[in-house]
């Protein structure tokens, strides 16, 4: 089996929960003799959470990884790579340095880490650096913050291999943001509606104090994602028409 995943749909979980199920559920039934045959999977690692990392927690398997670049630390490093120094490239009449430094740069410390390296989870972070975030102690005062706002990602199916609906409150006060609340559930159109008005009246209720609020828009469509909702106008949301 090569490249099971999509990388454009590595950061779906549906869509990686669904190749990971079909290949436990109907790839396993395939084998023309199951005494001797034998499966290979070989593609580019796409997420921590993709085919690769499911067989790993399966067991079972054997794991071949190598890396554009020599990591001697790494965990599961081929005892037979012949490489010894850190950096050192997988092949470099074919893949050069100045090759492999244009692809990082292309792909990004995510993408790099993951389909050069192998290792979904760069050591610094993906797109943003792990260095870049610090803790607050939200049981003492926050600053007043001059923009106060609300970030929703949103799928509008609520079956159980739904992508999550997501929403974040953000404060930003002076050149530092904070993250001030979060809600994530798989949610139905209706239900994202009504998570949404309630997480507007804690956040209200909540910061008071600020004399910015952030309040969802009500022009929100009938249709959305494919899905039609004919509960919108009864929850008082206003139907855009194209």
């Amino acid at each position: 089996m090569d490249d099971p995943h999509k990388t454009e749909e590595a950061a779906s979980d549906a869509a990686r929960e669904g190749t990971n199920a079909w290949f436990s559920a109907t790839m396993r039934t395939r084998l023309n003799d199951p005494a001797t045959g034998a499966f290979i999977v070989v593609g580019h690692r796409v997420h921590d959470d993709d085919l690769f990392a499911h067989l790993q927690e399966e067991g079972g398997w054997e794991l071949l990884r190598l890396p554009a670049e020599y990591e001697p630390n790494d965990p599961f490093l081929w005892p037979g790579d012949p490489r010894t120094e850190p950096g050192e490239l997988l092949w470099p009449g074919h893949f050069n340095r100045r090759y492999i430094d244009e692809l990082k740069r292309s792909l990004g410390s995510y993408g790099a880490a993951a389909q050069l390296q192998q290792s979904p989870t760069p050591a610094t972070g993906g797109v943003f650096e792990r260095g870049w975030w610090n803790y607050y102690n939200a049981e003492k005062p926050l600053p007043r913050f001059e923009t106060f706002v609300q970030s929703w990602d949103l799928s509008f199916s609520g079956n159980s291999t739904s992508d999550y609906v997501v929403g974040q409150a953000w404060g930003k006060a002076g050149s530092s943001r904070f993250l001030l609340a979060e809600r994530q559930d798989r949610l139905s159109f209706t239900q994202t509606i009504k998570a949404i008005r309630e997480f507007t009246r804690e956040l209200s209720e909540r910061f008071r104090e600020h004399s910015r609020a952030c309040h969802p828009h009500r022009e929100v469509g009938q249709r959305a994602g494919g899905y039609r909702c004919p509960e919108g106008p009864s929850l008082g949301i206003n139907p855009v028409v194209p």
